[in-house]
């Protein structure tokens, strides 16, 4: 094992951080084990940054992920357990995609999974995607989903608790207002240029005005957090339909298909209150996100929403409400 002195560690460092400063973690890492001297450790996660920042430079520019956006290019295939996986933001995606790195054949998964989230799905997205492992080859990609040898299964989410999910994760966490792709960044420079208002990041957006951005854009114009769940799943005939409000039981059920043993650890999950039958006891739909962060737990989804906001948003996502079975505090 090659020894690396302080001086390329530090270099190496530093043009992690210039590429991407979402490699910060790693490379941080990767210098606090060269310290130690646990060399073999450092290597290891400078490898997996440069090997996810490689990766989405690649990706960005390969032909055809934005001129030929088809819903399926997120899906993940493996060939081993015969399986094919559909991945929809703010649905336990990112513990099925640690699922699927556990069950996959590449040689750092530990640690892949040991990096930031957002490296984290740049390299599961990079490397065990359809795009990523049938550049070109849609129809090869499509074959999978007609395959009788292979198990196909999603999870769904309540609409009205997915919205509320992603506006607590996206937009009252504080906006890394230096990260251009930040969705929360986006969407509040949108609804600030959208009013002719200076952009306030330290105000941000309350949840009502995040509702009446997404009223005003089209399903193409926004993030895939806040897209209609139905757009993945794309009238795909899938073996399996889980629901994120019964996951242990439907993660037992995949797992027991798939023929493998194991737990599934909801990660990034918001600590929420108990759902309430009742509407707004509080107008927690007008709480910016600073009122949000003092709260000692974040309200229950239901408590964000008006009868008005809850009419509006059963009708911008329509096709999940129906498609899936859903209503409002269930």
């Amino acid at each position: 094992m090659p020894i690396l002195k302080t001086t390329q560690i530090n270099a190496i460092t530093g043009l992690l951080q210039l590429n991407d400063s979402g490699s910060k973690a790693p490379a941080y890492l990767a210098n606090n084990f060269a310290k130690e001297g646990k060399i073999g450790q450092a290597i290891n996660y400078y490898a997996v940054a440069a090997k996810a920042i490689a990766d989405k430079a690649i990706f960005k520019t390969k032909p055809g992920w934005l001129e030929e956006p088809w819903a399926e290019k997120a899906y993940i295939a493996n060939h081993k357990y015969k399986f094919v996986y559909c991945p929809i933001p703010k649905v336990a995606c990112s513990s099925f995609k640690r699922f699927a790195v556990e069950l996959s054949d590449l040689e750092n998964k530990q640690e892949v999974l040991n990096l930031p989230p957002k490296l984290f799905h740049a390299y599961v997205d990079h490397n065990l995607s359809f795009f990523a492992n049938y550049l070109h080859q849609r129809e090869t990609a499509m074959a999978l989903l007609d395959n009788p040898d292979y198990f196909k299964f999603a999870i769904v989410r309540n609409p009205w608790d997915r919205l509320t999910s992603a506006y607590l994760n996206k937009f009252v966490k504080p906006i890394d207002i230096k990260q251009s792709s930040s969705p929360g960044k986006q969407v509040v420079e949108a609804y600030y240029q959208d009013k002719d208002l200076p952009v306030d990041y330290s105000r941000g957006i309350t949840f009502k005005e995040f509702i009446e951005y997404l009223l005003t854009h089209q399903n193409k114009e926004i993030d895939g957090h806040w897209q209609p769940q139905s757009m993945f799943i794309n009238q795909n005939k899938f073996d399996y339909l889980g629901r994120i409000e019964t996951l242990g039981t439907d993660f037992g059920a995949i797992a027991e298909k798939i023929g493998v043993e194991a737990n599934l650890g909801w990660a990034n999950r918001s600590k929420r209150a108990e759902v309430k039958e009742n509407i707004l006891t509080e107008d927690y739909a007008g709480y910016t996100p600073h009122q949000l962060r003092q709260l000692s737990q974040y309200p229950a989804y239901t408590e964000f929403y008006t009868p008005e906001l809850l009419a509006l948003v059963k009708q911008r996502y329509t096709e999940d409400v129906e498609s899936f079975g859903y209503r409002f505090g269930a």
